[in-house]
């Protein structure tokens, strides 16, 4: 071990022992965020349920619902369920696993770009807050960003068949991966472009490429069409998600910020990021490979490419479309960091320590829950011990209500999307009606139904409330 404990030096002329140790130290962190204790978020509960349905009544088609993803990600869960039950651990289990491997792919993918800094960059993410966010939920974006390195290692290497099909099983996971094709081939030409390719060598490579892509293809159409769905996966995750314009002037800067908050997550300290634009700069005394220079314009360019539709589209402004990038944004850090001093380097790494301490001690406002459904499995509890066939009113606890109440949940959920509109249907349901809400919410959405005459009987009281409503006047009717 070298004597000055600021330089990797002596660390990474072992790269194998090196990068175990930081896979270990990378796995005790996603250890520590499955050990949390946290609810799952709005989109975990609907995946969990939609993956609880297949484990449990071997339903892969899903052809009732209002599907927006394609299946794979979906079955993986479900096989967790089939095996340990569907609970919260076992939906979140195999996003542990993904992103154990994530972190190998990306040294591997970094070993093309940098080789006596790969072991540093595979610390930078093992440690970053923002991969540490995403690494114990049951996200399905996690392991389309492992197919995604995959693919951009497997065309590093010259392996285009590989390639085409670690990118179509990143497609199966999530179609957000569809973009990412040219990114994965500019890479793979760049980093082989020693060759001296003509056009028939390019050509063969991308037929190389687009074979398995287009079989996964097939086989998602057929899904797709056995499926016979009113509207299908594809259609309807274009209308949920893709943009429909250009952001207007009065979101520019709310966007950018919103962005710019998301990006300091990769790092934790955000000014960090700064290393990413040094890895363009040459490290000083030395010339650096053309290809290196080649393949890392390639990669700033593509970062920048989906940062500025993210930001200048009217894309969600989800902290997940960040996720399969983090990697991406830490092979630049880490290059940058080397371009510098080599105390830049521990420098990098202790700035970084403290927020990936925070994401260990509790959730971040970014990743899984927030802790905004604490209390949401005793309110699924009372819910249950209502008589059956009762109707329970909510306005914003639909998918994650959902899940806690079970498979097949004896009471009927059913969504209000006003106050009053709340009050005219208890007012013409002869029976009592029940009504479910984050405690923060519920006095304002029984208003209207008081003013009206209705009563209103606490059945559960925490950071969600359920409550017995009744309505003897006519005047919501």
């Amino acid at each position: 071990m070298d004597a000055d404990p600021l330089s990797l030096h002596r660390l990474t002329t072992r790269p194998l022992l090196a990068a175990t140790l930081v896979l270990l130290l990378g796995a005790a962190l996603r250890v520590g965020m499955l050990a949390q204790d946290s609810r799952f978020d709005v989109d975990e509960a609907l995946y969990a349920s939609y993956a609880r349905r297949i484990s449990l009544h071997g339903d892969i088609l899903l052809a009732d619902i209002p599907l927006d993803k394609p299946p794979l990600g979906l079955a993986v869960t479900a096989l967790s369920f089939s095996v340990f039950g569907p609970t919260e651990f076992a939906a979140r289990l195999p996003t542990l696993f993904v992103s154990l491997l994530t972190l190998a792919a990306v040294y591997r993918l970094a070993l093309r770009l940098d080789q006596r800094g790969a072991v540093l960059i595979m610390l930078l993410l093992a440690l970053s807050p923002f991969d540490l966010a995403f690494a114990a939920t049951a996200y399905l974006d996690p392991l389309m960003t492992l197919w995604l390195m995959l693919s951009l290692l497997a065309a590093s290497r010259d392996q285009w068949r590989a390639a085409g099909l670690a990118f179509a099983l990143a497609v199966a996971t999530r179609q957000s991966a569809l973009p990412f094709a040219a990114l994965v081939i500019s890479i793979g030409i760049g980093a082989n472009a020693h060759m001296g390719w003509r056009w028939p060598d390019v050509a063969l490579r991308l037929r190389r490429f687009a074979v398995p892509a287009l079989a996964v293809g097939a086989a998602l159409a057929l899904w797709s069409a056995a499926r016979a769905a009113p509207i299908d996966f594809w259609t309807l995750s274009v209308i949920n998600g893709a943009p429909d314009r250009l952001i207007r002037a009065n979101e520019v800067v709310p966007r950018l910020e919103r962005w710019l908050h998301l990006l300091g997550y990769v790092t934790g300290f955000g000014p960090l990021l700064v290393a990413a634009i040094l890895a363009l700069l040459p490290r000083p005394g030395t010339a650096a490979p053309r290809r290196k220079v080649v393949l890392t314009v390639l990669l700033v360019t593509g970062i920048l490419a989906f940062l500025l539709a993210y930001w200048l589209f009217s894309f969600n402004t989800y902290d997940r479309y960040l996720h399969p990038l983090a990697p991406l944004i830490l092979i630049l850090v880490g290059i940058g960091a080397r371009r510098l001093h080599r105390f830049s380097i521990a420098a990098v790494v202790a700035l970084m320590l403290p927020f990936t301490l925070a994401a260990l001690r509790g959730p971040l406002d970014i990743g899984g829950d927030h802790g905004q459904h604490t209390g949401i499995v005793q309110l699924a509890a009372a819910i249950q011990a209502l008589p059956a066939g009762s109707t329970v009113y909510n306005y914003s606890l639909g998918w994650e209500l959902g899940y806690y109440l079970g498979d097949q949940p004896a009471v009927q959920v059913v969504f209000q999307p006003t106050p009053q509109a709340l009050a005219r249907a208890v007012c013409a349901n002869a029976e009592a009606s029940y009504f479910a809400a984050p405690a923060a919410e519920s006095a304002g959405w029984l208003v209207p139904l008081e003013a009206g005459g209705g009563s209103i009987t606490l059945l559960s009281d925490g950071p969600f409330r359920l409550y017995r409503l009744s309505c003897s006047s006519k005047a919501w009717t």
